[in-house]
């Protein structure tokens, strides 16, 4: 048995398997949205969004739970599914509660903290 193989691309990035979604960097100060790759890493249409309202409401201990829901796009901005890179203290924040920052549980999960 004998077989053949042509090399399309090749590379330790090739093309075909970057995401083709939104690559952008993450830039202190600049809002951007946690969108998974999907498939393929060709993009899909669910994103992290935080809680409007806290874990334990009506109690206030801060904590914000963070699910997956539909990617609204960047021409409809969502301020739960924004979030911002702060160089100061190297932390995550959701523009929907910005005295708040990401952070994983014990149990590995996300959520918003209020600091």
């Amino acid at each position: 048995m004998k077989y053949e193989f042509e090399v399309i691309e090749c590379g330790i990035n090739p093309p075909s398997l970057q995401p083709s979604m939104y690559n952008e960097e993450m830039v202190d100060g600049q809002c951007f949205y946690i969108v998974s790759s999907g498939p393929n890493n060709k993009g899909s249409e669910i994103a992290l969004e935080v809680a409007t309202q806290e874990k334990y409401y009506p109690k206030v201990w801060g904590i914000y739970n963070i699910f997956s829901a539909h990617f609204e796009g960047m021409e409809h901005p969502n301020p739960n599914q924004q979030f911002m890179y702060d160089s100061t203290d190297q932390s995550v924040k959701s523009l929907s509660h910005p005295e708040a920052v990401l952070f994983e549980g014990f149990n590995k999960n996300l959520i918003v903290y209020k600091q």
